[in-house]
C-alpha cells in the first residue's frame, strides 16, 4: 500500500524543464527577428518630383450615346461599329456597345 501512494505522488509532479526551454527560444527568436526588421520610417524612398512642363492641356469631353438598335453616336455623329477600315470585325466597338447597355440596364 506504501508503495501505491509513493507512486502516486511521483506521477504529480510535472517537468516543466522543457516548457521553459521553449519559451526561452520564443523569446531570442522574437527578440532577433525584431532587431532584423528595418522600420518603415527609415526607408529610402525617391519620389518624383514635378515634371518640368506641368501645362497639361484639359482633354475634350466625350459624348458617346447608344441607340436602341445598337448604333454608336459620338459627338452627334454616328460611328460605323460592324467592320474596321480592312473589313475585319471591330470587336472593340462592340465591347463597348455591349459595356454600355450593361451599364445603363444596371441604373435602369
Amino acid at each position: 500500500m506504501e508503495f501505491f501512494k509513493k507512486l502516486l505522488k511521483e506521477e504529480d509532479k510535472v517537468d516543466l524543464t522543457p516548457m521553459i526551454d521553449v519559451t526561452f527560444l520564443l523569446l531570442i527568436y522574437f527578440m532577433v527577428t525584431t532587431m532584423l526588421k528595418q522600420p518603415e520610417a527609415e526607408l529610402s524612398i525617391q519620389l518624383p518630383g514635378k515634371p518640368a512642363n506641368s501645362d497639361l492641356k484639359p482633354m475634350p469631353m466625350l459624348s458617346v450615346e447608344i441607340g436602341d438598335y445598337g448604333q454608336v453616336i459620338l459627338n452627334g455623329s454616328e460611328i460605323e461599329q460592324a467592320t474596321t477600315s480592312t473589313g475585319a470585325p471591330n470587336y472593340e466597338m462592340l465591347d463597348l456597345v455591349a459595356n454600355l447597355k450593361q451599364q445603363k440596364s444596371m441604373r435602369d
